[in-house]
């Protein structure tokens, strides 16, 4: 048998009962996070308004999102990025790769997409806490305690702002993904 090379040493380790036998040769992975891939790609609707959260084609770090008539093209579509946070997430353009970025806002200003800043970067980072029985959700920036907004009577194009948290449906959002199977027939 052929040694292996340094990097590719394995211990083995294996766990038995008279009729089942259970083992692994890759102890190490048990104790090694696993990465997480992220979720999506989403539409990010507005309950009150119906609008979707859109990149308006940008693809430059510092540009403004707003919201728009939901057409599920590229510039609308998000993931929900992992981090090394529980319950966190990055939302991020699947379009521009650029982060929704809560850096140094105040009640109604414009959400951002920035370049990823690092892991501590807690204004990149976002919780999406269930309201409404699980049926929406508040989006709320780890960093500044503000959610994402839509402002009252909206129409296409608005701006995607922040917001302190206030409950009201503005505040609320739907996850809807834009891809269904197909029927077979």
């Amino acid at each position: 048998m052929a040694a292996m090379p340094p990097g590719e040493r394995r211990v083995s380790a294996e766990i038995g009962v008279p009729f089942l036998k259970i083992g692994t040769d890759d102890v190490g992975s048990l104790f090694r996070r696993r990465a997480r891939k992220p979720l999506g790609p989403f539409l990010v609707l507005s309950v009150s308004s119906g609008l979707a959260l859109d990149t308006a084609l940008h693809t430059r770090h510092g540009t403004r999102a707003h919201l728009w008539r939901a057409h599920g093209q590229p510039h609308q579509l998000w993931l929900l990025g992992p981090t090394d946070r529980d319950g966190e997430f990055e939302l991020v353009s699947a379009a521009n790769n650029l982060l929704l970025d809560g850096r140094g806002a105040q009640d109604g200003d414009s959400v951002r997409m920035c370049d990823r800043h690092g892991a501590d970067a807690a204004w990149q980072r976002w919780r999406v806490v269930a309201v409404d029985g699980g049926r929406a959700h508040r989006i709320e920036n780890a960093g500044t305690g503000m959610v994402l907004d839509c402002p009252y009577e909206a129409v296409s194009p608005a701006p995607a702002t922040l917001w302190a948290p206030h409950g009201g449906s503005n505040q609320t959002w739907v996850l809807a993904a834009p891809f269904t199977v197909a029927a077979t027939g």
